[in-house]
């Protein structure tokens, strides 16, 4: 009986690592060994000694304070920490060990080379990934005269072997395996062994690979189709680096190229909070300050961020020294929704450069526990009716059927002053209610004023949250009727709404490094009685600068 269409998907993955793993593919990967290195591409990033010194140390730091040993045996492939594997797999820690700029850390990272082409030199399903295929061959390429220097006579011909297998396996899969964001790293092997090479194949299909993804996932506003900041940060990052290499080669840059760069960076700088950090949806973290600053100015592209960016479904209001970046656009589509959150209409603000309210984050390891409760509508600063989230998280990752269909929004801005409308169906097939919302910001950004909505007749409770940074001292004021907000040496924020009784709850914050922080929210919180909710809120500041 042949096999159904439920049973292939299953089967598929496993058929495939058959025949990549069988001698006859094996040896159609060859042994012939690349002659010679036409030149070396340049690397863009400076690395971190103090990491390097860890890794000569015995362990490789991870963020959130984790750290793995990188064995004389096989190396992690997956399992229960995806993230862990990827950070040795891939190698971007070599310039990690170039910064510590001692003969011992480069006989480290060849003796770490060897045991990688040992245990890990034929294909396996994990470190055989595309993605991360391609970012082990341009670490490998950037690091390579720094390899080789003072090597064996042996190390530079089994570093050049295993780049030869590597390569002609992923311009064989790379076309119709590489997806998603991982997509661009496939592509960036590619190009920069093309580069290289004497032979020019890997060049052309990494280009085209390059030009298809780009058009496919980077959208007309700039943004990613995963609608995630940090997402589109990785992104350019790599775009950034491709492009680096081909100017250091003098060769030219695809026009396919510079227009995504053209599109992507103001669209990361739109998502910039006054901290100089990323807006957090979707499954992105924060990212560090120094790292983006340093990104945009080797993007060099002088577009401003879109206030309004329809593609992508976020809005920006920014005015005097206050910035909103709120949700407004519809779940990713299936595919690329896998680190997607339930966050529809929630916003981040920031008050100069401390931020004010916020999201509770995610943990950048995305399979880590901690995300399942993070990926919640109740860890956003939105509205949430009876503690249910308004698209049906998957445990594993992804949405599943339920989710908004529709997410309308419209952007108004006179004398300065910003108003945003925008809704969602998401609680239309359970509870037959929709949810409208309004912000306001003034134009000298001091005064911020919201409206929620629900439209129909279901439902019993709603809770409207406000998540606070942990910077944030919240306290009840006029007998429990307002919220007063203070950052550290900046000015006071007075909250107060209509609409329901105004409380303080235990929240957290989950930073870039997976590390949580107590914090508070506010909640404005009732019953509904089947005719809709009406609250308004308002959040401004009462002295400072």
């Amino acid at each position: 009986m042949p096999p159904s269409d439920q049973d292939t998907p299953s089967q598929a993955p496993r058929l495939r690592d058959r025949l990549y793993q069988s001698f006859l593919y094996q040896w159609t990967l060859g042994t012939r060994v690349p002659n010679t290195l036409e030149q070396l591409p340049p690397d863009p990033w400076l690395g971190d000694p103090a990491r390097g010194q860890a890794i000569l140390n015995g362990a490789l730091p991870l963020l959130g304070g984790d750290a793995v040993t990188l064995t004389p045996g096989p190396w992690p492939t997956g399992g229960g920490d995806r993230s862990a594997a990827l950070a040795c797999h891939q190698f971007g820690w070599l310039r990690d060990l170039r910064a510590v700029g001692t003969g011992q850390a480069r006989e480290t990272a060849r003796g770490l080379i060897e045991i990688w082409v040992t245990h890990h030199g034929r294909y396996d399903s994990f470190a055989w990934r595309p993605e991360v295929v391609g970012e082990r061959l341009a670490n490998w390429l950037m690091s390579y005269e720094y390899l080789v220097s003072g090597a064996s006579a042996e190390f530079p011909g089994l570093l050049m072997a295993c780049i030869g297998r590597q390569v002609r396996h992923l311009r064989r899969v790379a076309p119709r395996a590489a997806v998603g964001r991982g997509a661009f790293s496939a592509a960036k092997g590619l190009i920069l062994t093309g580069l290289s090479l004497p032979k020019k194949r890997s060049f052309e299909t990494g280009l085209t690979l390059l030009e298809e993804q780009a058009e496919r996932q980077i959208l007309a506003d700039g943004g990613h189709l995963e609608r995630s900041p940090e997402a589109l940060f990785e992104v350019l990052k790599a775009l950034v680096e491709i492009r680096s290499v081909l100017v250091a080669f003098q060769s030219e840059v695809p026009s396919a190229l510079q227009r995504a760069i053209d599109r992507a960076a103001p669209a990361v700088r739109g998502y910039l909070l006054g901290d100089g950090t990323l807006a957090r949806f979707n499954g992105g973290t924060e990212g560090d300050a120094d790292e983006i600053a340093a990104l945009l100015a080797q993007a060099d592209v002088r577009g401003r961020p879109l206030a309004h960016a329809p593609h992508s479904g976020f809005h920006r209001l920014y005015a005097g020294r206050t910035c909103v970046i709120m949700d407004a656009g519809p779940p990713p589509p299936p595919g690329n929704d896998h680190t997607a959150h339930a966050g529809t209409l929630s916003f981040e603000m920031s008050a100069g450069k401390h931020r004010l309210v916020v999201n509770c984050g995610a943990h950048p390891h995305p399979e880590n526990a901690w995300n399942r409760a993070l990926r919640a509508t109740a860890a956003h600063s939105t509205l949430v009716v009876e503690d249910t989230n308004s698209s049906e998280l998957i445990a594993a990752g992804g949405l599943g059927r339920r989710r908004p269909d529709t997410v309308p929004s419209r952007h108004h801005q006179q004398d300065r002053c910003i108003l945003v409308e925008a809704s969602h169906d998401g609680y239309e097939p359970i509870f037959e209610l929709n949810h409208h919302r309004m912000l306001y910001l003034s134009g000298d950004g001091d005064d911020m004023r919201g409206e929620d909505l629900l439209e129909g007749p279901g439902g019993e409770r709603f809770a409207l949250r406000f998540h606070l940074h942990p910077r944030v001292q919240v306290s009840l004021v006029e007998g429990g009727q307002a919220a007063l907000l203070k950052v550290p040496r900046g000015a006071g924020w007075r909250f107060l709404a209509d609409g329901g009784p105004v409380s303080l709850e235990g929240s957290l914050y989950m930073d870039r490094r997976g590390e949580t922080h107590n914090s508070h929210q506010i909640v404005v919180a009732g019953a509904l009685d089947g005719n809709g909710l009406r609250v308004k809120w308002r959040l401004h500041k009462i002295g400072g600068k």
